[in-house]
C-alpha cells in the first residue's frame, strides 16, 4: 500500500496511511520530534540545556520527573517569590515577597492579596523598587472596586506597569 503522510499543524509530525507497513521510521522520526520539544519544557538536572520550567530562582531549581513528564518539585523560594500580602493603603499598594525582587523585569507575575478596596486607579511597589501603576489587561486605569480588599490578584509586569490579569 502506497504511503500518503499528511502532518500535524503544530508540530509537523507525520501521519501514515494505517495500512502502511513501513511506518516505523516515520514512527521514530515522530518521537525524535516529540522529545526535543519536551526538552524545551522540562529537562532533567544532568541535561546541559535547562528547559523553560528548570530555570534557577534565586539558586533554586524547578526538579522535573522525566519519565512521568511532570514537575516533581516546585522550592518554596519560587513560591514565595510568586505571592504577597499589600501592606500598603487604599490605591497604593506595597508589597515584599520573599526573597524580595532584585529589579522589575518584562513577564514578571506576582499573585498579591489585596488590603484595601481601591477607590480608582491604583499602583504598586514590589520589594521596594518604585512604585509602578496597575492597569487593565486592555491597558485602561483600574475602575472604584476592581481590586477588593482580601481579594487576591494576578498582576503581571509587562516593561511599563502591572496588568490586572485574574
Amino acid at each position: 500500500m502506497a504511503n500518503n503522510i499528511v502532518y500535524t499543524s503544530r508540530y509537523h509530525l507525520g501521519k501514515h496511511d494505517p495500512g502502511y507497513v513501513g511506518w516505523a521510521g516515520g514512527m521514530n522520526a515522530n518521537l525524535d520530534a516529540i522529545d526535543d520539544v519536551l526538552g524545551l519544557v522540562l529537562a532533567g538536572a544532568s541535561d546541559p540545556t535547562p528547559g523553560l520550567l528548570s530555570q534557577k530562582v534565586d539558586g533554586d531549581t524547578l526538579v522535573s520527573d522525566m519519565v512521568a513528564h511532570k514537575i516533581k518539585a516546585v522550592p518554596v523560594a519560587i513560591v514565595q517569590k510568586l505571592y504577597a500580602v499589600d501592606g500598603g493603603s487604599t490605591n497604593a499598594l506595597t508589597v515584599n515577597p520573599f526573597p524580595a525582587w532584585s529589579a522589575y523585569a518584562e513577564g514578571q507575575t506576582l499573585w498579591v492579596k489585596v488590603a484595601n478596596t481601591n477607590t480608582g486607579a491604583a499602583n504598586i511597589n514590589v520589594s521596594g523598587l518604585g512604585v509602578k501603576s496597575i492597569k487593565n489587561a486592555d491597558g485602561s486605569e483600574l475602575g472604584a472596586s476592581q481590586l477588593y480588599s482580601g481579594g487576591i490578584y494576578m498582576l503581571c509586569y509587562n516593561g511599563t506597569h502591572f496588568q490586572r490579569i485574574a
